[in-house]
């Protein structure tokens, strides 16, 4: 029966966690645009992230305790968790803004990592609880359980995560030296902020049922904050599109058809309903126009608190011809 319950248990973390990155991957630039990131990032949360979580755990205890902070009743579990996990899954974001180039300025996919980071994380800890419930409670419970993390509060860890990412993603947009560290620190610091509201409301609801109410508008506020600001951010690219990619159909290196893949959803979609059949139009989708929103991004990069990207503006150009040469 143990079987049994861990594969219902994984099935009903994963399925939704599918569900919700397939959402999200619609907000990417061209969709999969780095996806070798994206899944190592999801793989991140999965398992390296909870063990340096369960490293971290004693030292965080142990601080407690030295501040007389008590780490067994509400406030010192609902503090822990954040101070713990929130680091742990954001480490492979600090990495990569470490190790990426320039040309991986876009607030947007910085965002998305997080939330992968997020979504990989909770796939552990679901299957951890669900099994948990089971054996306290069987079936009934199990389910209730489930509807609760797995989809009533199934983007929470994406949530608390992808602020850490966005505030790494604001610090690579113009954003001189000491900006960066500021706006890094308040990407993460909001993050444990939602984490903690969240758990604090959780665990008192129990005595306090209105607790329960502020939690879950803190978590869907945050959910709702977070996509308005990816539409507005695609809403901005489309307009960087349109204006910086004009120079590249007027000297030839694009064409109309081009042009408008990269700066219209709809022109995209219809060439990847077309590519099924067309492979000039599937390679314009799916190759070309992610290297003209790289190049689009570049463009309006460059020159900004002494930024230069002739080089990655020169490079992706002559990639950009090689793809057109193959269609």
């Amino acid at each position: 029966m143990l079987v049994v319950v861990l594969v219902a248990s994984f099935l009903a973390t994963l399925i939704p966690t599918l569900v919700y990155v397939r959402l999200l991957g619609w907000f990417d630039r061209y969709e999969k645009i780095r996806i070798g990131i994206g899944i190592g990032v999801f793989l991140w949360g999965i398992l390296p992230a909870v063990i340096l979580a369960l490293l971290i755990s004693p030292v965080v205890e142990i601080s407690f305790q030295s501040l007389s902070l008590a780490t067994d009743g509400l406030v010192g579990a609902g503090l822990i968790a954040p101070l713990v996990e929130e680091p742990a899954k954001a480490a492979i974001l600090f990495i990569l803004f470490w190790k990426l180039g320039r040309e991986h300025d876009d607030p947007l996919e910085w965002i998305i990592y997080g939330a992968l980071a997020g979504y990989g994380f909770a796939l552990d800890e679901n299957v951890l609880y669900f099994i948990g419930t089971w054996l306290a409670g069987g079936w009934a419970y199990w389910s209730s359980v489930v509807y609760w993390r797995a989809f009533f509060f199934g983007m929470n860890h994406a949530l608390f995560t992808s602020v850490t990412g966005l505030g790494l993603g604001l610090a690579r947009v113009n954003a001189p030296r000491f900006a960066r560290i500021v706006f890094a620190c308040a990407g993460l610091g909001a993050a444990m902020l939602f984490h903690a509201a969240h758990n604090l409301g959780m665990g008192m609801s129990l005595e306090t049922p209105a607790t329960f109410q502020i939690s879950a508008l803190v978590d869907w506020s945050g959910v709702a904050i977070v996509v308005i600001l990816m539409v507005l951010i695609k809403i901005e690219e489309r307009t960087r599109a349109l204006k910086e990619l004009h120079e590249e159909l007027e000297i030839g290196l694009i064409d109309a058809e081009d042009y408008a893949v990269a700066c219209s959803m709809r022109a995209r979609l219809k060439a990847r309903v077309w590519g099924i059949v067309n492979r000039r139009a599937r390679r314009r989708v799916s190759r070309l126009a992610p290297l003209l929103a790289d190049l689009a991004f570049a463009k309006h990069q460059t020159g900004k608190n002494g930024h230069d990207y002739s080089r990655v503006i020169r490079e992706l150009r002559i990639e950009i011809a090689g793809v057109r040469a193959t269609m």
